[in-house]
């Protein structure tokens, strides 16, 4: 069970920052050069085939090398679930120490790279659209209605965007900031203490919270996805209290 959660952690973490790198990008080269090839249906189900592909082998190594242990106790067994990644032992002053040389590139990879990097990459291409859409100024002292009405769709299209984006890096930051320290730290022979488990389970509860908070964003910014949830909101619960009396 755990070993899937852990392996399902980095899957979401990866497809997720993917995603929304490949909607900046289609946004920025949208918006920014207007007269370049936009993303066309076949280019975005091969982009989703990729980028989940990419998730899939980002991940695999969390499922690979993730175990489970037990340790036999005079009144109980012990089980828990670590990763075993390939050891490296080093003798220093008649000192023998393992490493795990390669958990720590990983997961610092991981974080750097897929997380911390896209997101400052993202935050550059949605200033320079917004400075686009809010500076650029249409010709003319006549202004058609049709084209200010689509200016203000993107506007507020690429406000949603930069919602999501915020709520995505705020919630996942803890995550992240977590799985650095514990893998950078320089005590790490040292077992950190039950503090750190109420704050690992905080980060993930937060890092989850995205999945609940982006339909919320999604029907604050969007005037038919907000009436098609609560449309579909009453068939679930008729279907559910249906459910219920046929028990």
């Amino acid at each position: 069970m755990t070993i899937s959660f852990k392996h399902c952690i980095v899957l979401s973490l990866v497809a997720s920052v993917l995603s929304l790198t490949l909607i900046a990008y289609d946004r920025f080269f949208g918006i920014v050069f207007a007269l370049r090839a936009h993303m066309t249906e076949k280019r975005a189900r091969t982009s989703l085939i990729l980028i989940w592909l990419s998730a899939l082998a980002v991940a695999l190594p969390v499922l690979l090398y993730r175990k489970l242990n037990v340790r036999h106790w005079s009144d109980h067994v012990e089980q828990w679930c670590d990763d075993e990644f390939p050891t490296w032992t080093t003798t220093v002053d008649n000192v023998t120490v393992t490493e795990q040389t390669s958990r720590t590139a990983y997961y610092v990879v991981v974080s750097v790279v897929l997380y911390f990097v896209p997101i400052i990459v993202m935050t550059f291409a949605y200033s320079i659209i917004i400075m686009k859409l809010w500076i650029s100024t249409i010709p003319g002292e006549i202004v058609d209605k049709r084209v200010e009405v689509q200016a203000r769709t993107k506007r507020k299209v690429i406000m949603m965007l930069v919602v999501i984006l915020v709520v995505f890096g705020v919630c996942w930051l803890p995550c992240q900031v977590i799985l650095l320290y514990s893998e950078l730290r320089p005590d790490k022979e040292q077992r950190l203490g039950d503090w750190f488990r109420d704050v690992q389970f905080s980060g993930y509860c937060m890092a989850y919270s995205n999945s609940a908070l982006n339909p919320l964003i999604y029907a604050g910014f969007n005037a038919n996805f907000k009436r098609g949830k609560f449309k579909c909101m009453p068939e679930i619960f008729v279907s559910k209290s249906s459910f219920i009396s046929t028990v």
